[in-house]
């Protein structure tokens, strides 16, 4: 009974020195294997160009009953300027979305932080119109004698619901 029984401790602690054995060397394996984030793309638009911030909408009507959305937006003068030359600002791309998010449309570029849309797609006929708006600023550094073109970072996207009249 004596024998039986240290037999079936020995087991068990080899058993649970085999486990924690294991453990051990996967812990190791796992922490060993782990390397620091890598950035795949360089970041070349960052800082170069401000970036859009208090994206506003306002819808309006003209004198003739049409529909206008009126975006407005502005960039950091605090920490960029109010000139936009040293801002290194040329302008802003105005993109549209109509009903989704997966296909982008350019409205257009314009030089003031303020753009109107009255187009076909924005006037509600029959139903409501769902649009997403996004802003995305520009601009040129000199890089070594050469002028460069520099795209900053999109804005957030703003959801415009237009209801049928």
């Amino acid at each position: 009974m004596n024998n039986l029984r240290r037999r079936s401790e020995g087991r068990l602690f080899a058993m649970c020195t085999r486990s924690l054995t294991v453990a051990l060397v996967l812990l190791t394996a796992s922490w060993w294997g782990c390397e620091p984030d890598r950035q795949f793309v360089p970041d070349t638009h960052n800082g170069k160009v401000p970036e859009v911030i208090n994206l506003t909408v306002r819808i309006d009507t003209t004198a003739t009953r049409k529909t206008v959305v009126k975006l407005a937006w502005a960039y950091d003068t605090a920490r960029y300027g109010s000139d936009r030359d040293k801002a290194n600002l040329k302008d802003w791309d105005v993109h549209r979305s109509v009903g989704d998010t997966t296909f982008y449309q350019s409205r257009g570029r314009t030089l003031f932080p303020f753009f109107s849309d009255s187009s076909n797609e924005v006037q509600p006929l029959s139903k409501d119109v769902l649009l997403f708006y996004q802003i995305n600023a520009s601009g040129v550094a000199d890089v070594f004698g050469r002028k460069v073109q520099y795209d900053g970072m999109p804005s957030d996207l703003i959801q415009v619901v237009i209801k049928k009249k």
